[in-house]
Formats: structure tokens, C-alpha cells, sequence
């Protein structure tokens, strides 16, 4: 029987059929799911959008399931379900706190409904400049000459994506984020897992990635060199063939 994975997609990229982990499992003959969780119809909290995917998308059982940054922190409450499948997270863990103070005052505030609508008002009044200039404060380079390809060519990715969707709904999935707390289903799930996380990553803290391992009863942790946009590169494919398995 063919076997399934599902891929839980980071902010803001919606698309994981390009992605080096869509193209990987279509390669080794994997029915490949990726519902984009920007669409209304999964869901606008964590509760809805785990029943969604399980009802929606039609499949009994996931022999993969992936998480990506965002989709990370939902990952562990869809692993409840599918107790069997295989799970890898990507710069992510158990609960969003950013080792950016400004990144966590930000996303601490956007649970307040009434911070979002200002922060969507003054979105809207700024234009394009101010997002790249919000993006590039959240998310900064690390001044590692290196990076500063790879960072240009994602950032560049991403303000393509957040224009795809009003500023409200990135607010939005941000709130989403910062209530969160896994750390209760973590240390509850059997399933085997492995972890790659970025050594660099000022969003998702190399810490609390460590702190993710250590909950996880039956995973592996790979820490790479890179950031938060690159803890998992090409090179690493190499360690999901054989944990695959």
C-alpha cells in the first residue's frame, strides 16, 4: 500500500509542492498531503483546525507527518491521532517564545484583538516598505556572509507570500501561535521521531529545540549551522532516508 505524508507548513508559505520535502516524498512515491492552513476552512484555532485535517483531508492513517516552524506547534496535537506515524519537526518547538524580545512582546500582544486591528490599520497605511522593514527586524540577518544569499532569496519568497493574504490573517496565525503550549502532549507521545533545528535560529531558539528533544521520549536530534530559514537544507535529506526507513 502506498504510503502517506503529510507536510504542516511554516509562515508564510503555504506551498510545500516545491519545497525540497514535497518534491522528496513525491520522488520516493508518497501520496503527498499539504493543506494550506491559511484557508478559513480549517480552522482559526488549534482545536478546529486538528479535527479539519482528520475529517477533510480523508485519510484514516499518516505514515508522515511533518511540521515545519508554525505547523510544528500544531504537529503534536495531530500526532495524537496517529499514533504510528513518523514525525519530523523543522525549526520548531514546544511553544513560541523568540529570542527576539521585540518578536515576543509583538506576539504576546497580537492575542488582544483590538492590537491586531491596529496592527492591521497601520499595515495597511504603510504599504510593502514597512512589512519588508517589520520582516527584516523580526527576522534578521545573522551577518554571516554565507547566509546573505540564502536569507535575500527567502525573504524575498516570503513578502511574496504575505502579500498573497490580507495582513489580518498573518496576524492572526501569529495569535494562534503564541497560545500554544505543548509541552503537556510532548512528553505523552510515543511516536519516533527526529528533529532538525538551526543552531542560529533566533525564532525558533536552538534552547527550546533542545527542550523539544528532551520531551519527545523516542526522537533524534540534528542540530545544523543554519538559522531559522535553513535549518534544513538539501544536504539533510540524507539523514530523512534513513530515518524513513
Amino acid at each position: 500500500m502506498q504510503k502517506v505524508a503529510l507536510i504542516l507548513h511554516g509562515w508564510p508559505q503555504t506551498s510545500m509542492n516545491q519545497h525540497i520535502l514535497g518534491k522528496f516524498f513525491k520522488k520516493n512515491k508518497y501520496i503527498l498531503l499539504t493543506p494550506n492552513l491559511f484557508d478559513e476552512d480549517w480552522g482559526k484555532d488549534l482545536k478546529d483546525i486538528v479535527e479539519n485535517i482528520n475529517t477533510k483531508l480523508g485519510v484514516k492513517n499518516l505514515d508522515v507527518i511533518v511540521g515545519i516552524s508554525m505547523g510544528g506547534l500544531v504537529l503534536p496535537s495531530l500526532a495524537e491521532k496517529h499514533p504510528r506515524a513518523k514525525l519530523i519537526f523543522i525549526s520548531t518547538a514546544p511553544y513560541f517564545k523568540p529570542d527576539l524580545f521585540i518578536m515576543r512582546v509583538l506576539a504576546n500582544l497580537t492575542i488582544l484583538s483590538f492590537i491586531q486591528k491596529l496592527f492591521v490599520l497601520i499595515a495597511k497605511i504603510s504599504g510593502k516598505g514597512f512589512i519588508e522593514f517589520v520582516y527584516r527586524k523580526l527576522n534578521p540577518f545573522d551577518g554571516n556572509q554565507k547566509h546573505r544569499k540564502a536569507y535575500e532569496e527567502d525573504l524575498k519568497r516570503n513578502l511574496k507570500e504575505i502579500s498573497r493574504y490580507p495582513f489580518s490573517k498573518h496576524v492572526q496565525m501569529l495569535a494562534l501561535c503564541s497560545k500554544i503550549d505543548n509541552t503537556k502532549i510532548l512528553r505523552t507521545l510515543k511516536n519516533k521521531c527526529i528533529i532538525f533545528g538551526g543552531r542560529g535560529d533566533k525564532l525558533m531558539p536552538y534552547a527550546l529545540v533542545k527542550e523539544l528533544s528532551k520531551l519527545l521520549p523516542n526522537s533524534k536530534l540534528i542540530i545544523t549551522s543554519g538559522l531559522h530559514f535553513n535549518s534544513f537544507e538539501k544536504k539533510n535529506l540524507r539523514d530523512l532516508k534513513v530515518y524513513l526507513k
